[in-house]
């Protein structure tokens, strides 16, 4: 499973999920999803997190 960010109000697993928050979907869920949801961004590690 991967995590992505609605687009739109979503149900998962009963719960609703608003505009911005992530949800965890798996590749299935995705594909029917379509454009509904985006990939979040992978955080980046900033200059003190990587010394």
């Amino acid at each position: 499973m991967a995590e992505y960010i609605a687009k739109t109000t979503l149900t998962h697993n009963g719960q609703i999920v608003n505009i911005g928050d992530s949800v965890d979907l798996n590749d299935d869920q995705v594909n029917r999803l379509g454009d509904k949801v985006e990939k979040k961004a992978a955080a980046k590690k900033s200059n003190k997190e990587k010394e």
